[in-house]
């Protein structure tokens, strides 16, 4: 599920007018549903109660309450927000779902019960959303009559997308597997969004992708050796560097993936250096690896056990950037982007 805020406007009469296809024809209105509000006024929509078809939609005496409430602050002009909540092509949720899930987000956007807002489903074209319209201004003496906050609204509808994503048991848009809490910026979203509108579908970016995989080859490596986790990166297609000092202890680790790489500090530095991964550290002192945090992810790293993978992970980048240079060669194309990253790379971890 994808969550998307439209333009704010001064009034709401057009946009509930559109929302509920008060002037649309009778094959518009056979997909329109009223889900639930937070009003006084009766539902916009009447149906018959044999036949189940839409006798009637009327807006006025909604637009009416909303514009009563947003006239009591004369401080702003963009009182009225629209926001609209899509499944992806293929899933559907009940209208009870629906209902769950449009409560949900509101309160995450600050909507308190002193707000009013309306919500209907728009059921067609094997892609059910939904549209909310909301009057901003919290009608209570107690809150001044102010906007409801939209300061990092984005983020906070990103967390009620997998909230009501996890209740229900719909598939994660756009990221499928745990994030680790790493949200993306406002800039990335609104390009997920896009996507998503124009194609049905939204690529993860690079940073969500790869640190979701890596959760998933941590959680399954977690009591096993540190062999063990290098393979699942390996299956979860992350391709992981250890860094090797000149007594070939490990100092620190890096991640490549779809022609990008970077430390396990810069990804997520409390959860996949090498020390979070172990809670081990070398001692230059004693000239061994310590035990020095209680704290980590409960992955075992034994010199003797372990060294020959983490050397085997360097001749597979060796093997990659081969295979690269010798595809570019044949193509007669340079890709500047992902060789001279992963050149780069290469040379940063002494395996150019």
């Amino acid at each position: 599920m994808i969550h998307k805020k439209m333009k704010y406007r001064a009034g709401s009469g057009a946009t509930l007018s559109y929302v509920y296809r008060e002037a649309g024809g009778q094959a518009q209105r056979d997909g329109l549903y009223h889900l639930c509000s937070q009003m006084v006024s009766a539902a916009p929509v009447s149906r018959d109660e044999t036949t189940g078809k839409i006798r009637c939609i009327r807006t006025s005496h909604v637009a009416n309450e909303l514009d009563f409430v947003a006239a009591k602050n004369s401080r702003s002009k963009k009182k009225m927000a629209h926001y609209v909540l899509s499944l992806p092509s293929g899933e559907r949720l009940k209208k009870s779902d629906w209902r769950y899930a449009v409560r949900v987000y509101m309160r995450a956007m600050g909507y308190n019960t002193s707000t009013k807002w309306t919500a209907a489903l728009h059921d067609e074209n094997d892609a059910q959303h939904a549209h909310i319209v909301a009057c901003r201004v919290q009608n209570s003496m107690k809150y001044n009559y102010t906007l409801v906050n939209d300061k990092g609204d984005y983020t906070r509808g990103m967390r009620a997308m997998r909230k009501i994503e996890k209740r229900l048991g719909l598939k994660p848009t756009p990221n499928p597997r745990d994030t680790w809490g790493r949200d993306m910026p406002k800039s990335t979203f609104e390009k997920i969004v896009y996507d998503f509108e124009q194609y049905g579908e939204a690529e993860m970016p690079w940073h969500q992708a790869i640190i979701a995989r890596l959760s998933e080859a941590v959680g399954t490596s977690r009591g096993k050796t540190f062999t063990d986790f290098l393979e699942n990166c390996e299956k979860v297609g992350v391709q992981p560097i250890v860094r090797l000092n000149d007594q070939h202890y490990p100092t620190g680790i890096s991640y490549a993936y779809r022609g990008r790489s970077a430390s396990g500090y810069r990804l997520k530095s409390d959860r996949l250096t090498f020390a979070a991964l172990t809670g081990q550290v070398y001692s230059q002192k004693d000239g061994l690896m310590l035990q020095r945090y209680e704290k980590h992810e409960g992955i075992h790293y034994e010199q003797e056990r372990d060294i020959q993978a983490c050397h085997r992970g360097a001749r597979t980048i060796r093997a990659e950037r081969s295979k690269q240079q010798n595809l570019t060669a044949s193509e007669g194309v340079t890709n500047r982007g992902e060789s001279s990253g992963l050149a780069a790379f290469l040379k940063d971890q002494g395996l150019d």
